[in-house]
């Protein structure tokens, strides 16, 4: 079987475009993270927003969106070996012609351990998971 070359210049045009438009479906709004924590955080929670927002699929999306995120809680406790995170993310879907709030969604995760530095990193990665997941049922839900 051959393909013939413009058939496959106009599949990549269109595999193209549809990368495109799930990029436009969504956009990352404001980031916002406790005045307490340290100057990693922002960086930290743009970052894993967006690898999230990258694994999505929004093909059955009815409605763009601008998404902000928010660390609403980061408890650390201390333990007889390391220490325990719990993180809570909110992430709020707004219109981006209105800016009317459409929907909320919330992540939430815990992580355990000897080192601390990574469970806090593994706590706030998770709870953006759990939060980011939720996305598409919002934007595909009937208005």
């Amino acid at each position: 079987m051959r393909v013939h070359p413009l058939m496959l210049a106009m599949c990549v045009i269109f595999a193209a475009q549809d990368i495109r438009a799930d990029a436009k479906v969504v956009s990352l709004g404001e980031i916002s993270v406790p005045q307490s924590g340290d100057a990693t955080m922002a960086p930290r929670l743009t970052e894993a927003v967006q690898d999230e927002l990258g694994r999505l699929d929004l093909s059955h999306a009815r409605r763009q969106a601008v998404v902000s995120v928010s660390v609403v809680r980061l408890d650390s406790e201390p333990r007889a070996k390391g220490a325990a995170f719990t993180c809570v993310v909110s992430a709020t879907l707004r219109n981006p012609k209105t800016g009317a709030v459409f929907a909320i969604v919330e992540g939430r995760a815990r992580a355990e351990g000897e080192s601390p530095g990574s469970l806090e990193s593994s706590a706030l990665r998770g709870a953006v998971h759990g939060a980011v997941t939720r996305i598409p049922d919002a934007l595909s839900s009937p208005r």
